[in-house]
């Protein structure tokens, strides 16, 4: 189940010659999507650094989706200290979508929920 992010989930990502800072727009347990200007081609390894309150989140991942708004990464390795990380973040975006707190998309089209 992909959950659409926060506004404040961003994360720094390299994959080939490319370096940048990107902000994620879903994100699941087996998976995201990058946010990114500059795109790369499927089947491309990427490494992502989680900017987050939940602590360093550091995995690797192979490009399987591009858009013209960015790429979707399907993960391959992430190291056992990581993994209570990546379990809290999906936790906190899914606690924030079920109180309607404003995800990237609301924000993007206006459909920001009045509580």
């Amino acid at each position: 189940m992909r959950l659409p992010a926060t506004l404040d989930l961003w994360a720094y990502w390299e994959c080939g010659h490319v370096r940048d800072v990107s902000h994620i727009r879903d994100l699941s347990p087996a998976g995201l999507f990058l946010e990114a200007g500059r795109c790369r081609p499927k089947s491309d390894s990427a490494s992502v650094h989680f900017l987050v309150p939940e602590g360093q989140i550091c995995l690797h991942g192979t490009v399987t989706r591009v858009e013209s708004g960015g790429i979707g990464l399907k993960f391959k390795s992430i190291t056992n200290e990581d993994i209570p990380r990546l379990t809290a973040l999906i936790a906190r975006i899914s606690f924030a979508s079920r109180v309607n707190r404003p995800t990237h998309r609301q924000v993007e089209s206006n459909d920001i929920p009045i509580p």
